[in-house]
């Protein structure tokens, strides 16, 4: 086969490091492939592969502007471990890699000797990062991520799951000199449901308020009963006026009739956020759940600007019965026909999309499109009737 055919095939292992050193050990030819693809999202577990990264993007300029992206990771297998190498990371790859957009930090157990202050000094100079990844980390206090995110000056999203920290301190005192450029470029917010004191160092900084971008439950599935404690509604109300897409990802387990009382209402009400334009919405039933709770969200849009609104059904266990049948029989249709009146104008007259979407699991066989588009029809004649029913 010809070398570029080779090339393409090597280009699919891309996110699989083991198979790339495997590849990069057959012949010189799939060794130049494999060795770009290894630096252009390079991980990094130890000091000795610290040592060799900074060997090779300091010695030819080429595969310097190369790396892509960093992983500083503790553990492999999930596990949180020390991450001493971080400081040697900083240290030794500041200043060269002029094209690296990510920073990604993962099982990690951050502790105060590995967060000394010249080592945020040196990472300071990364100033082409634009995304921060954190995932699975203990930081020793809230200190040592507010000097994560100062020192990224050029930072537009963070994303964190599963963050945790050895010790409560308050964010405001260290960072009430520096308000007015941290994060003055942020603009996405990615969190699970351990985020809450995340979400406190937002509101607190002021770093909310300029947030365009908000994914709650990117990873796994905020329950309902947990938005209170994630602070939530904090952190909409601090990006009132500025936040233009909202994902949520929720387990809506089945709801009681007093779903539409104050005190759900209050931990998730768009009211403030006039500047709304799209609203994502994932939903992993479970056998016995009810959508009330939707009717009540989108009865707290006020928005005048949106347009686009997706609800996404994921199955992840396999079922006897077809998928559509499981969803949309446990779902009232005077539930439907509530939703369909409300979307209705004027008052929702911006709209020009709501998508309903079903993914199912691996093995599960795919609905059938034109059967689950009908049955929409039928829930949303209003929404079918003005064409924006997708």
């Amino acid at each position: 086969l010809p070398v570029e055919l080779w090339h393409h095939v090597i280009s699919q292992l891309w996110d699989r490091e083991e198979d790339l050193k495997t590849c990069a050990l057959v012949c010189a030819a799939w060794t130049e492939r494999s060795r770009c693809l290894l630096l252009k999202r390079a991980h990094l577990y130890s000091k000795s592969q610290v040592i060799r990264l900074a060997q090779i993007v300091r010695s030819d300029r080429r595969p310097a502007e190369t790396v892509q992206a960093i992983t500083i990771g503790g553990g492999r297998q999930h596990t949180r471990e020390p991450i001493r190498h971080v400081k040697t990371a900083f240290l030794m790859l500041a200043g060269v890699l002029p094209r690296m957009t990510e920073l990604r930090i993962c099982n990690a157990l951050w502790a105060g000797i590995d967060a000394h202050p010249q080592a945020f000094l040196h990472l300071s100079s990364f100033s082409a990062i634009t995304s921060l990844i954190l995932d699975n980390i203990e930081f020793q206090s809230m200190r040592v991520f507010a000097r994560l995110v100062d020192a990224l000056s050029g930072l537009e999203q963070v994303q964190c799951g599963e963050i945790a920290f050895t010790m409560q301190a308050s964010s405001s005192e260290f960072m009430s000199d520096r308000r007015q450029r941290l994060g003055r470029n942020m603009r996405r917010l990615d969190i699970d449901e351990s985020a809450a004191d995340i979400v406190r160092f937002y509101v607190t900084t002021q770093i909310a308020a300029r947030l365009q971008e908000i994914r709650l439950g990117f990873r796994t599935p905020i329950h309902l009963a947990d938005l209170e404690d994630v602070q939530v509604q904090e952190l909409l109300q601090s990006a009132a006026s500025t936040l233009s897409i909202l994902s949520i990802s929720l387990v809506s387990a089945k709801i009681e009739a007093d779903v539409t009382t104050k005190p759900f209402s209050s931990h998730l009400d768009l009211t403030a956020n006039t500047t709304l334009r799209e609203l994502h919405l994932e939903v992993r039933p479970r056998w016995e759940y009810s959508l009330a709770w939707l009717h009540t969200l989108l009865s707290s849009t006020a928005s005048p600007l949106l347009q686009r609104i997706t609800i996404r059904f994921t199955a992840r266990h396999k079922h006897d019965r077809d998928i559509i049948d499981v969803i949309l029989n446990k779902v009232d249709a005077q539930q439907c026909t509530a939703l369909d009146k409300l979307l209705s104008p004027p008052r929702f007259a911006a709209v020009r999309s709501f998508e309903c979407v079903v993914a199912v699991a691996q093995y599960d066989p795919i609905p059938a499109q034109k059967q689950w588009q009908r049955r929409l029809e039928q829930r949303f004649p209003g929404l079918h009737e003005r064409g924006v029913l997708r």
